[in-house]
């Protein structure tokens, strides 16, 4: 009985430990994302997804 008890029991969550940020890597890794994915910002919203978000929208 005890071991069933035991399988359902979440466990403990474990505490991260904090990071020191490289404030140069920050910079870097900031650069790299942009460079990659700035012009994805500028692309049109595809039609279909578009009418997905408007179907999801609660009726008022």
């Amino acid at each position: 009985m005890e071991r069933a008890n035991a399988r359902k029991r979440k466990p403990a969550a474990r505490e991260t430990p904090a990071i020191e940020s490289d404030p140069a890597f920050d910079e870097w890794l900031d650069h790299r994302l942009k460079a990659m994915y700035e012009s994805a910002l500028h692309e049109p919203i595809p039609e279909d997804m578009l009418r997905l978000l408007r179907e999801d929208r609660p009726k008022r």
